[in-house]
């Protein structure tokens, strides 16, 4: 069973796992199980686009991250460090270098995306073993 350590780690695990037909949006319902091996999430919902019916099971970590982070002390072992670092990459270049001339919305989606960028950096990091300055492969 796949091991997911907050919320927005399940979704993000969703979002990088297509549907068949190529959708990354899903939007699942979601509840909480109690599995033999603990607390369990559920995610499930039809395919936008093909209208498939898909489901995602999620074993939660007991350690709860803080607020709207990707996880907690540890490095994920669902999402790697190569696919945080290209979330962190994507969500940044959604950003405008210049803000001063963006509405209220405007700034709180780059503030949300910012937000998403760093979350991801950090999970990066995560993946570096103690002693040593790079992901390894």
């Amino acid at each position: 069973m796949l091991i997911a350590r907050s919320s927005p780690e399940c979704h993000l695990y969703i979002e990088l796992h297509p549907c068949a037909c190529g959708e990354t949006k899903l939007d699942a319902r979601h509840r909480l199980l109690s599995f033999e091996a603990g607390l369990g999430a559920v995610y499930e919902g039809l395919c936008p686009r093909c209208r498939v019916q898909r489901q995602f099971e999620f074993l939660l970590n007991p350690e709860i991250p803080p607020g709207d982070k990707f996880g907690s002390s540890k490095a994920s072992e669902i999402i790697d460090a190569g696919q945080y670092l290209a979330v962190a990459d994507d969500a940044a270049k959604r950003v405008p270098a210049d803000v001063t001339g963006l509405n209220d919305d405007e700034r709180r989606a780059a503030s949300w995306w910012m937000n998403r960028a760093v979350n991801a950096l950090e999970e990066v990091i995560k993946a570096i073993p103690s002693g040593t300055d790079t992901v390894p492969e």
